[in-house]
């Protein structure tokens, strides 16, 4: 996308995105927590799970019209904001509706999968089909089957796609039903679905918030082009906590059985293996992107040149992310899940404080700056609350291990001379890294059931 759009082109992509899934948080009203936290009580195959999935509908339906009221009261304010620094969105401001509907309904309906234990099939069509589908957008564009209009029109359609795949799914596995049972829910049930379903809403803007508030802000305060340089950057940074996603699903959900059990033994396991697993994957994801950083920029327009120290702090944000594990997803699904909204409200506020200190200084890296020092107070927070209410702990010696390997691996890659073919650098660099990671946490043994399974397989041929 970069080779063949301008900045302010792939800025309008970026910025219809961030803008969307502000909206569609806020349209669901707070029920994917209400899925997350309470559907274990609405679990029934025979029952239809008791009308759950009417529920979901009509709760999406009235949060979606509110939002629409919100978004055609601010239009004109987008308008007049925007006509000069960012006068693409102007442009194609009529599409944030529709992707508002689909990304409000994927939202709801592939928690609602997950919570039937299918934490695969969301992933699929969100980071793999849509993907594919703007792929192919951007290559109808690339050889001119459609101008810069048509390939916005077919953008949309992509980002749409996945809502469109997961109810045909949820319909061919005839988990969708539209009875009601009201008589179920009962006024007591009901007072703790819309207690769950407010604190979820005020967590969930927030986490939304938090993902979106820097490119909102760097398109507010530098422009459109500034908001397509930092989102490619950004998205290099993001690649360390892809492999998250669908643990965190799954998590989800054994976490919410284990509170349900007020099993502290699961929940402590699960809190700390899952941490340490992700840390690994962080430290050696983040050094083979530092490592390879100049090759990136070798194959980008030189304009992009300027988001290299972003990819270096939002890949450090996301190591802190990945090595926090499922701590967010602990506090959101315990009794005092209510803590979470204001952890995300000092958050928000620490985000919002630095982006407007750092960027007037920094520009688009202090966006980036802002969101690691907000992260770090964040989760130092949350890891402190954890430990003394609950007296779960999270970390241990293996992770002074792992970051010591970390370290190897950066280094042996400084005495590697640089290679003229950039794909031949990266493949050496990238393949020296891996071995070196790999090989020093096999021989450290600091995932036992790494080793075990490895002499297993190896067994199988010797």
């Amino acid at each position: 996308m970069p080779k063949l759009l301008t900045t302010d082109q792939y800025g309008l992509t970026s910025i219809l995105v961030a803008i969307s899934n502000l909206f569609a948080q806020f349209s669901s009203l707070g029920f994917n927590s209400v899925i997350n936290r309470l559907f274990p009580y609405f679990r029934s195959e025979k029952e239809k799970h008791h009308g759950f999935f009417l529920l979901l509908i009509l709760v999406g339906t009235v949060g979606f019209l509110i939002s629409l009221v919100g978004f055609f009261s601010t239009q004109s304010f987008l308008v007049d904001r925007y006509s000069e620094q960012s006068a693409l969105l102007v442009d194609y401001i009529y599409y944030l509706p529709l992707i508002i509907l689909a990304t409000l309904f994927f939202g709801l309906w592939d928690n609602y999968n997950k919570a039937l234990f299918d934490a695969v099939s969301g992933i699929l069509f969100k980071e793999f089909f849509t993907r594919i589908l703007i792929f192919l957008a951007v290559v109808a564009f690339g050889v001119g089957v459609v101008n810069f209009s048509g390939f916005v029109f077919l953008y949309v359609m992509a980002l749409c796609s996945p809502a469109i795949l997961m109810i045909a799914t949820l319909l061919k596995r005839n988990q969708v039903s539209l009875g009601a049972e009201w008589g179920f829910i009962g006024r007591r049930f009901l007072k703790i679905i819309v207690s769950v379903a407010i604190y979820g809403l005020l967590a969930g803007m927030g986490n939304m918030a938090v993902i979106t508030i820097d490119k909102i802000m760097v398109n507010d305060m530098l422009g459109l082009s500034s908001t397509g340089v930092y989102s490619i950057a950004f998205y290099f940074g993001t690649l360390i906590i892809l492999p998250s996603r669908a643990l965190k699903k799954i998590a989800t959900t054994v976490i919410a059985e284990a509170w349900k059990r007020k099993d502290m033994v699961t929940i402590q396991k699960v809190y700390r293996e899952t941490g340490f697993n992700q840390s690994l994957l962080a430290f050696l994801l983040f050094v083979g992107i530092w490592a390879n950083v100049g090759n990136i920029f070798t194959f980008l327009p030189p304009e992009y040149s300027a988001g290299k120290y972003v990819i270096l702090f939002i890949g450090l944000v996301n190591v802190l992310d990945m090595m926090a594990g499922v701590s967010s997803v602990i506090v959101l699904n315990s009794p005092k899940f209510r803590m979470q909204t204001l952890f995300l409200l000092i958050l928000i506020s620490c985000i919002v404080f630095s982006n407007l200190l750092f960027i007037p200084i920094w520009g688009m890296t202090g966006a980036a700056v802002a969101s690691l020092v907000s992260v770090v107070v964040f989760h130092t927070i949350k890891y402190l609350y954890l430990l003394k209410v609950f007296g779960l702990k999270q970390f241990d010696r293996r992770y002074l291990g792992a970051l010591g390997i970390a370290i190897v691996s950066y280094t042996a890659n400084l005495l590697l001379p640089q290679f003229d073919n950039f794909i031949f650098d990266i493949i050496v660099r990238s393949a020296l890294i891996g071995t070196i990671f790999v090989g020093f946490v096999l021989l450290s043994k600091l995932v036992p059931d790494l080793n075990a399974f490895l002499k297993s397989q190896l067994a199988k041929f010797f």
